[in-house]
């Protein structure tokens, strides 16, 4: 059975059949009892982590049906989080005196990162050119945010203070993320041209950016005049509150953009729930499975949103939203699922839990 529900007036249908056609496949382990994945590619290939025989969580790419064990830095622990059409992954593993390294995984072969002068390096994301961003440690032991590019680990620096973090990274490269100030508080920046440069806030002290499209448009969160959280919009000259969907005391977060500037997010309304949203041409469009918990994890460039949303009565499953319908994923057999990315052809990842309470990795295809 499948709930469907329609976004403005809501009528939920019961049918027996997926209106989209989806239906989750477990993607199996490397011989542990645990997976998840994590990132997806156009191809459809997958990486996540897996706990292998001996009970060690370790990355893995899945291909043609087969999982494969990609290895770890000597600490017994790694995780793939993205992979781009050239199947190159990058990802973080623990290295065998116990920091956390950024790796590149190609061509068989998992190369460590290194760092900024410190101890840690974390990967956050890939682009299709192969440039990998994130975060690492300096000399001082200070997080500052990088790009890994031909072979260099390169410090993006901070906003006249101690610590900075990339989130995201289009394939013109400008990375977005951010920044602590000396005053302590927290600042959005994009990243271009070998210049960091701070976004202006909504009126607040603090602001954060999370994605950045093609044409540079970047969403996140900022401090409004009122002391507000809300969703933000940025067109490279005006940052834009989107607002909290008629909620006067309402809070808001934008998560992801696409690069027809269609936007997602949560917003936490007045009567404490916490409810997706898609914004497109000033109109900002509820998204939920009728619970009262609702997270977004991202869009496609067709338009398609993903996450997870509490039923009413209380199971959190995957959803994936299109065209003003919220479609229930279901699960693996268990009471839980999430989605936690999607491709350009609709094929959905995440984990969901077995009937026995473990957790697999699943993909999900129209």
């Amino acid at each position: 059975m499948h709930v469907l529900i329609r976004s403005v007036f809501i009528v939920v249908l019961f049918t027996t059949t997926s209106l989209f056609g989806y239906e989750l496949r477990s993607l199996g382990t490397l011989g542990g009892d645990y997976s998840h994945a994590l990132g997806i590619n156009a191809k459809g290939e997958v990486v996540g982590v897996a706990e292998t025989s001996e009970g060690e969580d370790h990355a893995f790419f899945y291909r043609d049906g087969k999982m494969q064990d990609l290895g770890e830095l000597g600490g017994g622990w790694s995780q793939a989080v993205a992979i781009n059409t050239r199947g190159q992954i990058t990802g973080n593993s623990l290295t065998q005196e116990g920091h956390l390294r950024a790796f590149l995984w190609e061509e068989g072969e998992m190369r460590e990162l290194g760092t900024l002068g410190g101890k840690h390096s974390r990967a956050r994301g890939i682009t299709e050119n192969g440039d990998i961003f994130g975060d690492s440690d300096d000399a001082q032991g200070q997080r500052r945010a990088f790009i890994y590019r031909r072979g260099e680990m390169i410090n993006l620096g901070r906003l006249h203070g101690s610590k900075s973090r990339a989130d995201d990274m289009n394939e013109q490269g400008v990375v977005v993320g951010t920044s602590k100030t000396f005053s302590g508080t927290f600042l959005a920046f994009y990243y271009e041209r070998g210049k960091m440069e701070r976004l202006r806030t909504l009126g607040g002290a603090y602001s954060q950016a999370n994605d950045v499209n093609s044409s540079g448009n970047i969403v996140g969160t900022s401090e409004n005049a009122k002391g507000q959280d809300r969703a933000f919009f940025y067109d490279g000259k005006t940052m834009q509150e989107i607002g909290a969907m008629g909620s006067e005391n309402g809070l808001s977060s934008a998560v992801a953009l696409n690069d027809g500037n269609q936007v997602v997010g949560v917003v936490y309304d007045d009567l404490g729930r916490k409810i997706g949203f898609i914004y497109e041409d000033g109109h900002m469009e509820p998204i939920s499975l009728g619970g009262v918990i609702t997270e977004v994890t991202a869009i496609s460039e067709r338009g398609e949103v993903i996450g997870a949303s509490k039923l009413p009565g209380g199971p959190v499953h995957a959803f994936i939203h299109y065209d003003g319908y919220t479609e229930d994923l279901g699960t693996l057999g268990g009471d839980y699922s999430q989605a936690d990315a999607i491709n350009e052809n609709g094929q959905v990842i995440g984990v969901s839990r077995l009937k026995d309470g473990s957790f697999r990795a699943f993909i999900a295809e129209p």
